[in-house]
């Protein structure tokens, strides 16, 4: 690999150009986080971690990543609580199956902590939605399938991911109004991450809490 030579003062000339250049967005971002009083909860520092990152993600406008991260955050707090609370080798119950806390995936930590109580029925479907239709439809890819006689566009697959980021560019046009894009479901992902955490981070705490009172 090459180096390249640039000194301090070419890379800030760089870094000033692009933040002028992509103001009117940055501060389009930014006023979604302001209004939003931040919380403070009890969680571990890992899910604080995980949540700034979301907060970052989103206002360096990395939309997938805001996504990715936002279900991360809720991911980990759930995890981390049920290590908490269960012994090491205890398996969990998540709707009728069985599986340690470890191998949980998503979809079975939100149904335990629906089944416990920790998450409300109103809630389990925000996360799912946030879980299936934000976050899986940009990680977990599907090609089209030629089996299917409807719309391809009607179901989530690569090409659709493909034009949520690049309807984006054409925000604004007529032609283009209506259409889903990545920053708009990345605004979906953390706008309800920083509403919803603070409160179900406290109920898990409760939890933990009335464990450790031995109840």
């Amino acid at each position: 690999m090459t180096k390249t030579n640039y000194s301090d003062e070419d890379l800030k000339k760089i870094v000033q150009y692009v933040a002028d250049y992509k103001i009117n967005e940055t501060l389009e971002r930014l006023r979604v986080l302001l209004p939003l009083k931040f919380k403070r909860f009890h969680a571990s520092h890992l899910v604080y971690a995980h949540y700034e990152e979301a907060r970052m993600c989103w206002y360096s406008g990395c939309y997938i990543a805001t996504i990715y991260m936002c279900s991360q955050t809720f991911e980990e707090l759930i995890r981390s609580t049920c290590r908490d609370i269960y012994e090491f080798d205890e398996k969990i119950k998540c709707g009728k199956k069985l599986t340690n806390v470890d191998n949980a995936r998503f979809n079975d930590l939100i149904i335990h902590a629906t089944d416990k109580g920790w998450v409300t029925e109103s809630e389990a479907k925000e996360l799912h939605n946030l879980r299936k239709n934000l976050r899986n439809a940009f990680v977990h890819t599907k090609g089209l399938d030629p089996n299917k006689n409807q719309n391809q566009l009607s179901y989530s697959n690569y090409c659709v991911q493909e034009n949520k980021i690049i309807f984006r560019l054409f925000k604004g046009k007529k032609w283009a109004k209506g259409y889903p894009t990545v920053d708009d479901e990345a605004k979906e992902a953390i706008e309800m991450t920083i509403r919803l955490l603070p409160v179900i981070a406290e109920r898990l705490f409760d939890a933990f809490s009335l464990k450790l009172a031995g109840k």
